[in-house]
């Protein structure tokens, strides 16, 4: 230390930008934005199929922080490059999707900073990596989930799905099927409840507070009971399942999760706040 006196500060000058990832900092003139929200290209490798409202941990850079895929924007064909609007994505498809933080973070393009450009989806369940990908849009303009007071959008984006109430009537099916319904939309992610009430309880209060929390519930009930049912805002899916005919918990529980499918644009408009 010939050029600095024994217990005098050293200022030393960064000219470039350093990579977060080997424990370093980044410059002031790096150009790394700070996001809540971003346009992706990413190769799906589950084995289930991605599709819109999805939610995961998403791992960019040294930060893991919730996120959703609120939106596929369009499929890429690997030998042709041909793109095509998709609502899904298979195993091995690469796409371009919009995908939604729980907060802002700092995030830039990957031609930009390939650290903080390069992304990996883990699934919520199972803990598995599902995707990886690269930035290629920052949306500096989106504020976080987390911004302002947590409401039923907020709910809605960290469980990843639409908060519906699914009614099945007692004459038509068993309390165990209805648990079987429940068992397969647990094992996919989603945040359910099988509500059963007695003849005495007040169905649409507790309805309108399942719903508010951003619950999909499974109203198994009379239908006396689900005639009554009247919550404001509430999304109200009855299907085949209500009248005669041969039933399968799988084809059902499918066609709720699809009803279910947390959509963006819909939460933020006002009639769902």
């Amino acid at each position: 230390m010939d050029s600095a006196q024994k217990g005098q500060p050293v200022t030393i000058q960064l000219d470039r930008e350093v990579d977060v990832s080997r424990g370093c900092v980044l410059t002031v003139d790096s150009g790394a934005k700070i996001a809540s929200s971003i346009t992706a290209t990413l190769l799906w490798m589950d084995d289930d199929e991605l599709y819109n409202g999805k939610n995961f941990f998403v791992k960019l850079g040294t930060k893991m922080i919730p996120g959703t895929v609120t939106h596929i924007d369009y499929t890429i064909d690997v030998n042709t490059g041909e793109q095509k609007s998709a609502d899904t994505l298979a195993k091995n498809g690469i796409a371009v999707c919009r995908i939604a933080f729980a907060d802002r973070i700092v995030v830039d393009e990957f031609k930009k900073h390939k650290t903080l450009g390069e992304l990996i989806l883990i699934d919520r369940v199972t803990d598995m990596t599902s995707a990886c990908g690269v930035v290629e849009e920052v949306h500096t303009e989106e504020t976080g989930l987390y911004e302002g007071r947590i409401d039923r959008n907020v709910r809605a984006a960290i469980k990843g799905q639409k908060a519906v109430i699914v009614p099945f009537a007692a004459g038509n099916v068993t309390r165990d099927f209805v648990e079987s319904v429940e068992k397969k939309l647990s094992i996919d992610g989603r945040h359910t409840y099988l509500y059963a009430p007695d003849i005495r309880e007040d169905v649409n209060a507790v309805l309108k507070h399942l719903h508010h929390a951003g619950i999909i519930v499974l109203l198994f009930a009379s239908e006396q009971q689900i005639a009554g049912i009247k919550v404001e805002g509430a999304e109200v899916y009855s299907g085949v399942w209500n009248a005669d005919g041969e039933l399968d918990a799988d084809e059902i529980a499918d066609e709720i999760r699809k009803e279910s499918v947390y959509d963006a644009a819909q939460v933020h408009d006002g009639n769902y706040i």
